[in-house]
């Protein structure tokens, strides 16, 4: 059987979120309802992207990693942010990851990512503090 790209990581997503799936099981009845219908749609995408592997056409033979300098990066900035989230707060972190990140891999429309960036704030405490009331890591000048 040919192993893609796309196979490799729809499995790998598959196995993180049956762990992510078995570890919701502790949190409380109310808080576990949103981080498993994320799961279910995770699921259904990723079985999506798998039986299509089996009926599309095989890949060019190119690396598995594109570019390693942006994959190092992605790398970097994904462990950056976490840290990140403790000290300097969810929102903050998150505005911050979002405006070097994408300058760093090379997106460099400013005036539509700060639009996109201030929404997508905007967006994220609409849906965690108003709607659902869930405690997010507080900002730096709350600690």
């Amino acid at each position: 059987m040919l192993i893609t790209r796309d196979r490799m990581v729809c499995l790998g997503v598959l196995a993180l979120s049956i762990f992510a799936w078995i570890e919701s099981a502790n949190y409380p009845e109310e808080a576990r309802v949103f981080p498993r219908l994320i799961l279910l749609g995770m699921f259904a995408m990723n079985f999506v992207i798998l039986a299509k592997s089996f009926f599309a056409a095989p890949p060019d033979d190119g690396p598995f990693i594109q570019n390693p300098r942006n994959f190092t990066l992605i790398v970097v900035g994904i462990a950056c942010y976490i840290v990140g989230l403790s000290q300097l707060g969810f929102f903050t972190a998150t505005i911050l990851f979002m405006l070097v990140f994408s300058f760093v891999v090379g997106y460099r429309h400013i005036p539509q990512l700060l639009v996109v960036t201030a929404l997508f704030a905007a967006f994220l405490w609409l849906v965690f503090v108003k709607v659902f009331k869930r405690p997010l890591p507080p900002e730096f000048w709350q600690q």
